[in-house]
């Protein structure tokens, strides 16, 4: 569980400091975003690192925090949930979101790889 936690934590230090290329270390080859109403934001890899560094190209993160990280663990499959707001600037007017995230990790070759996420903005201010 102490893994996973950390694994989160990894990849939203790394995009959040402008470290997107560490995020290839942390997400499947099959990896897959989803957004709000389950629409497909990014599939594969590469196509979901770049959906990171596309948002800090256009962005720029004011605040960003996150809580109530909860991790599940059945054999080879996790799934970590967690609180985020979040304020930011974007073609020069500011926003601030809030939602939830949900990581899916599968056990791959001894190492947990993000193979799924989905994110929920609930609020904008």
């Amino acid at each position: 569980m102490e893994e996973i936690r950390q694994i989160v934590a990894n990849i939203n230090q790394a995009w959040r400091n402008g470290r997107v290329d560490e995020l290839d270390e942390y997400f499947h080859e099959r990896m897959v975003i989803k957004g709000p109403g389950m629409r497909e934001a990014a599939r594969g890899k590469a196509a979901c690192v770049e959906s990171y560094r596309e948002f800090l190209r256009q962005a720029k993160i004011k605040d960003y925090q996150e809580s109530d990280l909860a991790v599940d663990i059945w054999n080879t499959t996790a799934i970590a949930t967690y609180a985020w707001k979040m304020t930011y600037e974007l073609a020069e007017k500011e926003y601030r979101e809030s939602g939830h995230d949900t990581f899916a990790f599968t056990g791959d070759n001894g190492r947990w790889m993000a193979v799924w996420r989905l994110m929920l903005p609930s609020a904008t201010d």
